[in-house]
Parts: structure tokens; sequence; C-alpha cells
């Protein structure tokens, strides 16, 4: 593992962790099943290595679920210009899947949302005056 490679590990260990604990925005939805946590995250010749408990498995339903759910941590990841695909384990074992596959999972540009239509609708169509002291 290079230097550069360590510190993108903490860097996207520490975004899967706010991932994690879910959005602060109400308009959008957390992808990843309650209760899983991050074993570990390292990232080695443009794969980003992740390993989460027993309820990242538990939380994967059905096969849109499944997919929505492995995307989530893939786009996230790849987001960072070193890392080209992804591989995710459950407690270090393999996570058989006929929905995708959890050993190579590449960037899916299909179920990303944009921020501009994630957030929330601001109703203008009151007449809203501010009252401002001017000096």
């Amino acid at each position: 593992f290079t230097d550069k490679d360590r510190k993108v590990d903490v860097l996207a260990s520490k975004i899967l962790e706010l991932a994690l604990s879910g959005p602060s925005n109400t308009s959008l939805v957390k992808t990843l099943p309650e209760g899983t946590k991050l074993n570990s995250l390292k990232i080695k010749n443009g794969v980003a290595y992740v390993d989460f408990n027993e309820a990242f498995t538990k939380g994967l339903k059905d096969s849109s679920e499944t997919v929505f759910i492995a995307y989530s941590v893939a786009n996230t990841l790849t987001e960072f210009k070193n890392v080209s695909r992804v591989a995710i384990t459950c407690n270090g074992n393999k996570i058989e899947s006929s929905a995708c596959n959890f050993s190579d999972l590449l960037r899916n540009t299909e179920i990303i949302t944009d921020i501009e239509s994630a957030l929330p609708k601001t109703d203008y169509s009151e007449n809203v005056f501010l009252e401002i002291e001017l000096e």
C-alpha cells in the first residue's frame, strides 16, 4: 500500500461512516441497512476492499434494493480518482447475490440523483417581506 492509498483509506472510511449514520437532508433516504458497521476498508491497485458486519447482508432483501445498496457504496467510493472498482464482503466472506457481483462493482451512474433534485422544494407563492433597517 502506498502512503496515498492509506490517506484515501482513512478519508473513505470516514465517508462510509457518515453514510452509515444516514443523511441529514430529510429529502434523502439512508441507503445502508440499519445496524451495518464498517469492519475495514483498504484500497489497493484501484480497488476499494470494503468489509461490513452481518447486518449489511441481512438488509439485502430484494434484488432492486440489493443493487441500490451495493451501488450506493460503489458510487461513493469511486468518487475518489484512485478508486475504479469496489469489492464488498461481510465479515471477510464473499457475498453471494444474483442481483449483482459484490466482488467487482463499477460506478453506476444510472442510480445517481443530482443534489438539486434532492433538495426540498421551496414554496415562493406567499408574498414575504423582510423589514430591514437601513443605516
